[in-house]
């Protein structure tokens, strides 16, 4: 279901929208190429935007940080984008958001893979999908619009060394498995 974005009389339609508390860490709009630019703008600029959800009014505000953005025109002659939140390194922490229609563990482990230098081996996704949501290192975010889910990943490179080391020396067996002969 899309549902509507008004901004000072200009409306678009959103198809997808993933928040955090308030704040939009995933949006994709389409529209009028002139409307859908605008909302994009104002996103970027930092002002909060109205969504139409149900009838309902809520207003939702970006995040500080800005916002990677893609624009496609449509055969229609409309145009579609999406903007993601950039996040900031927070200490010593990375942190990455994942969003996905399906397969999000998949995308887990690739974003994993590229956002660290802890040596990981695709086998062990389901391991790690656990381990992150046990030390709540990995959070759900809400969607208020469309299927996509999305997924605030918090990464402390030295923690997840140690836990893999302390798996390995465990013989915790998704880990060891992909090093034994076949």
């Amino acid at each position: 279901m899309l549902c509507i974005i008004r901004i000072e009389g200009v409306e678009t339609y959103c198809s997808d929208l993933i928040v955090e508390e308030e704040s939009v860490c995933f949006i994709s709009v389409a529209g009028y190429q002139t409307a859908v630019k605008a909302t994009v703008a104002r996103l970027l600029t930092g002002s909060e935007i109205t969504i139409v959800l149900a009838r309902q009014a809520r207003w939702v505000r970006p995040l500080p940080g800005g916002y990677r953005t893609q624009f496609k025109k449509l055969p229609s002659g409309c145009c579609q984008a999406t903007a993601t939140a950039k996040l900031a390194p927070f200490g010593d922490n990375k942190e990455f958001l994942l969003v996905s229609r399906q397969r999000v563990r998949e995308g887990f482990y690739s974003r994993l893979d590229n956002e660290t230098d802890v040596p990981l081996h695709p086998d062990w996704t389901e391991w790690l999908w656990n381990l992150f949501l046990e030390e709540g290192w990995i959070r759900r975010l809400t969607t208020l619009a469309g299927t996509r889910e999305g997924y605030l990943v918090s990464v402390c490179p030295e923690a997840l060394m140690d836990r893999v080391a302390t798996a390995m020396r465990k013989k915790v067996p998704p880990l060891i498995s992909c090093m034994q002969r076949r």
